[in-house]
């Protein structure tokens, strides 16, 4: 769904997909469930695109950064989840 968005190009003569930042999403949980049990699920929402170009700007330099290996990610150490009284 996220990646089928296609917009129509400034000259009027095709389409092209955006970036995946450039768009906003609205995320909801939701409770699904089957014979086997119940869980929580994603339900995601497309809302259009970012309407604010510096935000954009901003993004894409991010990724930039990181597809260049400018920025690298540190990951950190997991905590370890509070054990559950069940």
């Amino acid at each position: 769904m996220m990646n089928l968005m296609q917009v129509p190009k400034k000259d009027g003569k095709g389409f092209f997909r955006p970036a995946p930042f450039t768009q906003k999403y609205l995320l909801k949980t939701v409770l699904e469930k089957n014979q086997l049990g119940s869980w929580y699920g994603w339900e995601i929402i497309s809302k259009g695109l970012v309407d604010n170009e510096s935000l954009v700007t901003r993004a894409y330099k991010f990724r930039q950064s990181l597809m260049s290996g400018t920025v690298k990610v540190k990951h950190g150490q997991e905590e370890e989840a509070a054990k559950t009284p069940f």
